[in-house]
């Protein structure tokens, strides 16, 4: 009745499947856990028939597997913890998505001919734990003179596929204000578990993680410099081919005299043609042969102009 009552039936069934655990109880085979499970399983059962089938005349039913944790796991012993408000969901959610904010931040960095192959699940199960080794190389020398011909390979693969994949080492203060060099994203927070943190891949060494961070820097202006010059004989390039292509224009040359001075030269008068040409006439006469009964005037031909 009291569970009944309180109406928060899912949360402090929630709050008791994280609290079990830590209770103290004799149970040797583990029955009690087994037949917790059913009424767990029992429970769910309930939830699929009320809120998918809309059977909410078995909602009386809900309080009787919360009852079971007190009946099955409540010792005689005093208890070192106490059942608290349930926060495991809400954490779980919260580092989720903090890692989904991380992989998503990863996924931005990486050059787009690797990109189009990945997504958050090949990222998040295959790519970063083999990429974690992969950029974790067995140097064992921090000074870049000494190495052997295979090392400066070595490092030189090191430096490529950090940039392709967008990482380097940036230094960050802690609260003692030491200075670190960690890896930025840090996606190796991906792999690490509440439970269990695994061995660190990454370089110990601050030398030589502070001599990979100056060597990425060095490539990366390296390939701007490159592209700029690559882009700048482009367009050197283009404005040659429009120079060549475009026409020339010929300009008319224009006589001058002894002082520099054009000389403007004149065009002949053509009123004087105009007046004497014969001009065009109006009317046109034309003979026709045949006979009329017309009364017959004699005419010149002046007259009919």
């Amino acid at each position: 009745e009291t569970v009944s009552a309180n109406g928060e039936i899912d949360k402090i069934l929630q709050g008791c499947y994280e609290s079990y655990p830590l209770m103290r109880f004799h149970d040797v085979a583990m029955e009690k856990c087994c037949q917790m499970n059913e009424w767990l399983d029992f429970y769910d059962q309930l939830n699929i028939r009320i809120n998918g089938h809309q059977e909410y005349s078995l909602y009386k039913y809900l309080p009787y597997p919360v009852v079971n944790f007190h009946r099955f796991f409540a010792g005689t012993t005093a208890q070192e913890h106490r059942v608290e408000y349930p926060r495991a969901d809400y954490q779980l959610y919260s580092s989720r998505k903090t890692f989904e904010n991380l992989i998503d931040m990863f996924l931005a960095g990486i050059k787009p001919e690797k990109r189009r192959f990945l997504n958050r699940d090949i990222i998040s199960t295959e790519l970063i734990p083999h990429l974690m080794y992969i950029i974790s190389p067995d140097l064992k020398k921090v000074n870049k003179t000494l190495f052997t011909q295979e090392e400066k390979d070595t490092l030189a693969k090191l430096v490529h596929t950090m940039i392709d994949y967008g990482l380097t080492y940036v230094s960050q203060k802690t609260n003692e204000g030491q200075v670190l060099l960690k890896l930025e994203p840090p996606i190796e927070q991906v792999l690490y578990f509440g439970l269990s943190k695994p061995k660190s891949l990454l370089p110990r060494q601050h030398e030589l993680r502070q001599l990979i961070a100056s060597e990425i820097q060095q490539e990366i202006i390296i390939t701007r410099e490159r592209l700029a010059m690559t882009k700048q004989k482009k367009e050197t390039l283009k404005k040659t081919v429009q120079v060549i292509a475009k026409p020339k224009i010929l300009t008319k040359k224009v006589a001058v005299d002894y002082f520099n001075r054009p000389i403007i030269e004149e065009e002949p008068n053509t009123s004087r043609m105009e007046v004497d040409a014969i001009p065009q006439p109006v009317v046109r006469y034309i003979y026709h042969e045949g006979s009329s009964n017309a009364v017959k005037k004699p005419m010149k031909v002046k007259d009919f102009f």
